[in-house]
């Protein structure tokens, strides 16, 4: 289990990248532990093809998965996510338990239920 307390989440839409994002990070400045969630705004042929997810989940050190997240939830201040066995290979842990300021869960919880659809 990996965890840790965030200082801050943003949630972005860039349209010159074609993504909408989330981060998570334990410091301000966006630095020290992270997670990212990003989403394609325009998923292509190529990416169906390839059986990528529409979603990614990126660790702070740059490890990126495809899909992955089997459960998650915003509980007692806290957002507990679960992953499969494949994304733990890649992410380095099965689940994550990031506490979350009261004034950002709402945010993070429609950010996520969005990009996780």
């Amino acid at each position: 289990m990996a965890s840790f307390t965030a200082a801050i989440s943003d949630f972005r839409r860039d349209d010159d990248l074609g993504v909408e994002l989330v981060v998570i990070a334990e410091r301000a400045d966006g630095s020290g532990q992270r997670l990212e969630f990003q989403r394609s705004l325009h998923p292509d042929e190529q990416d169906r093809a390839l059986g990528l997810d529409p979603y990614c989940v990126v660790r702070d050190g740059g490890a990126t998965h495809y899909g992955g997240v089997s459960d998650w939830r915003i509980a007692d201040g806290s957002l507990v996510l679960t992953l499969d066995r494949e994304a733990e290979a890649s992410l380095g842990a099965r689940e994550f338990v990031i506490d979350v300021p009261p004034t950002e869960q709402d945010a993070i919880e429609a950010a996520l239920r969005r990009l996780l659809a």
